[in-house]
C-alpha cells in the first residue's frame, strides 16, 4: 500500500458492512498508511470510527459497532445452518422478513420507530435516531477525531437550499455527534439536524461519496497519492428481469452515477492543474458493492441480519484484495493528475 492513503466512503445504511470488510482486508495487508477519510451517511459513521480511534483499535471498534447494529428477526427454522447457506428464494424471503422487522421496530444502536411526542419533531420522520448517539460516543473518541492526526471530512445537505455543506477537520471544523447524525439523516426516514442554524440532512442527497474535499482544485491540503473509493452502489449492473430488480437498479443508479459523473469532472480539473504546473499525482481505485441475487431489492439497505452483514463484509474483503492486486501492477510513480481505475473482480 502506498504512503498517504485516503478512504472515501459512500452512504447506504446497512450496506456499510461492505466497508468494514474492505478495511479489514486493507489493514491485514500490513501496508495501509491512513492519512485521510471522508464519508457521507453510514460512510461518515464508519469513517469517524476509523479516524476517531488509535490504529490498533480501529478494526476492533468498527467490528463492535457492526455487531451492535445487527439483528435477526426471521423465524428460527429459517436461520439453521442449512438455511443460512442457501442463496435462493428462501434466503430472499428471509431477508425480506428481516427488513420488515427493521422497518417496524428499528435496529439496535441506530434508530427506533418514532411515536407521537417522541424526541425532536421539527420535521416529521418515520424514525428517531436517539439510539445512534450512545453508539457514537461509545465507539468514537471525538477528541482524537478532531485532533487532526487523520484528516476527517463529511458531507451533509442543507434541506432548505439543497447545498452540499461539508465539514472538514483540516479546515478547523469540530465534528460532533450532531454532525454525524446530520450526515446520515435520510429524509423521510430521519429528521434533519440543526447545526449552526442550518437544517442538515444526509450527504447522499448531494454527495454520496464526498470526493471534492480531498480531490478538487480548491482542496485545502495536497491531494493524497492513493485514494480508495468504497461505494455502496454499483454504476454498472445487469438489465433488470422484474419489477423488484428494476426498482433496485433505479436506486443504485441514482447514487452510483453521482460518483462516476463527479469523478470525471475531477479528472478534468486535475488535468487543467497539470497544464498549470501542478505535479501532484493521485491513483484512485474505485470499488463498488454488488449484492447477490438474494438481496432484498430496493429495501436491501435496511437488512441488518447477521448472515447478510457477513456476506457484505466478505464482498468488501474480496474487492479490497482485488484492489491490492491491481495496485501491485500499476506504476509506482504515475504521471501528474488523477488516475482512476475501476476495480471489478471476476464473479
Amino acid at each position: 500500500m502506498a504512503t498517504g492513503t485516503a478512504l472515501l466512503l459512500g452512504g447506504g445504511v446497512g450496506l456499510g458492512a461492505y466497508q468494514l470488510g474492505a478495511y479489514a482486508a486493507l489493514e491485514a495487508s500490513g501496508g495501509i498508511d491512513l492519512q485521510a477519510v471522508s464519508g457521507s451517511s453510514i460512510g461518515a459513521i464508519n469513517g469517524a470510527i476509523l479516524a476517531g480511534n488509535a490504529p490498533d483499535q480501529r478494526l476492533a471498534k468498527l467490528q463492535a459497532f457492526w455487531k451492535r447494529v445487527e439483528r435477526e428477526a426471521a423465524p428460527e427454522e429459517w436461520t439453521d445452518p442449512l438455511a443460512l447457506a442457501r442463496t435462493g428464494p428462501l434466503r430472499h424471503l428471509r431477508n425480506w422478513s428481516n427488513i420488515l422487522a427493521t422497518r417496524t421496530t428499528g435496529t439496535p444502536g441506530l434508530f427506533q420507530p418514532r411515536l407521537p411526542g417522541m424526541g425532536r419533531t421539527k420535521v416529521p420522520s418515520l424514525y428517531d435516531s436517539a439510539p445512534l448517539f450512545p453508539s457514537l460516543l461509545e465507539f468514537i473518541d471525538f477528541d482524537r477525531l478532531n485532533a487532526g492526526a487523520i484528516r476527517f471530512a463529511i458531507a451533509t445537505t442543507d434541506v432548505e437550499t439543497g447545498e452540499t455543506i461539508p465539514f472538514d477537520t483540516a479546515l478547523g471544523d469540530c465534528i460532533t455527534p450532531d454532525h454525524l447524525a446530520a450526515a446520515s439523516a435520510l429524509l423521510p426516514a430521519f429528521e434533519p439536524v440543526q447545526v449552526d442554524g442550518r437544517w442538515l440532512g444526509d450527504g447522499g442527497f448531494s454527495a454520496n461519496v464526498p470526493l471534492e474535499p480531498l480531490l478538487c482544485s480548491e482542496r485545502p491540503c495536497p491531494a493524497p497519492p492513493l485514494c480508495l473509493v468504497l461505494d455502496l452502489f454499483a454504476p454498472d449492473g445487469p438489465l433488470p428481469d422484474g419489477l423488484e430488480a428494476a426498482v433496485e437498479r433505479s436506486t443504485d443508479l441514482k447514487y452510483a452515477t453521482q460518483t462516476t459523473v463527479r469523478l470525471a469532472g475531477l479528472r478534468r480539473e486535475r488535468a487543467l492543474e497539470v497544464r498549470l504546473g501542478n505535479t501532484e499525482a493521485t491513483t484512485l481505485l474505485h470499488l463498488s458493492y454488488r449484492g447477490p441475487v438474494h438481496e432484498a431489492g430496493q429495501e436491501k439497505t435496511y437488512d441488518f441480519s447477521p448472515a447478510t452483514l457477513r456476506d457484505r463484509q466478505q464482498a468488501g474483503a474480496a474487492d479490497a484484495q482485488a484492489a491490492l492486486e491491481l495496485l501491485a501492477t500499476l506504476t509506482p510513480a504515475p504521471e501528474p493528475g488523477l488516475h482512476i481505475h475501476r476495480v471489478r473482480r471476476a464473479p
